[in-house]
């Protein structure tokens, strides 16, 4: 789902945004959109961009109106100019090699159900299962009931337990969308976001040649 880094800077620019601008992603409410667009605009170099943890239901229940939030700014006459950082970003490939790396960890975002093909994917024409030697990790085990994203020292012994301290973590899911709550997660934890796989099991789950186990 990654666009061109052209595309990218021209979003960008028609809404003015430039590369010293603050920017804060959110949602309704939870983060899962939000973090996908942290996540994309950590990709093209933007440095200062951050997620507003519970989205804007968060916001409103802290006293803060969603007409005092600033409205879009008319288009920059200054191009936005990408610096990518591609060593966030994995590519088929790049999991294939991993699954032959013992320094590597791909953390599937998905229901557990999905996971071990207890359930059809939702989209037709796909397999079932995982990577092999994928650990599970759905994207609503970082987060508690009302969307906010568990303590720091929480998701460090979660996500430590899991390896990710020791190992480098390529996320995935089912189409690079809640793969991006994970990174997130490890950035709450004081861990390296690691890679996020863009075309997740949508990609894998439909391609015959690629591995799969439901075990």
């Amino acid at each position: 789902m990654v666009p061109g880094a052209a595309v990218f800077a021209g979003f960008m620019t028609q809404l003015g945004i430039e590369r010293e601008t603050g920017l804060v992603f959110y949602d309704q409410k939870g983060s899962v959109g939000a973090c996908r667009a942290h996540w994309m605009a950590s990709l093209f170099g933007h440095e200062r961009a951050h997620v507003l943890d519970g989205g804007l239901a968060a916001l409103t229940e802290a006293g803060v109106l969603p007409d005092a939030l600033p409205k879009a700014a008319s288009p920059s006459d200054r191009p936005y100019l990408t610096r990518p950082v591609y060593a966030l970003l994995a590519g088929k490939g790049d999991v294939l090699a991993a699954l032959d790396d013992p320094a590597a960890l791909i953390l599937d975002a998905r229901s557990a159900a999905r996971f071990h093909a207890k359930v059809p994917e939702p989209r037709p024409n796909m397999r079932g299962g995982h990577m092999p030697g994928a650990a599970n990790l759905p994207f609503t085990a970082v987060l508690d009931e009302g969307g906010h994203f568990l303590a720091s020292q929480t998701l460090f012994d979660l996500l430590g337990g899991l390896g990710a301290r020791e190992r480098r973590v390529i996320a995935s899911c089912g189409s690079g969308l809640t793969a991006a709550t994970l990174t997130m997660a490890l950035r709450v934890a004081g861990l390296p976001a690691g890679q996020l796989y863009d075309g997740s099991w949508a990609e894998w789950g439909s391609d015959p040649t690629t591995p799969v186990t439901a075990s």
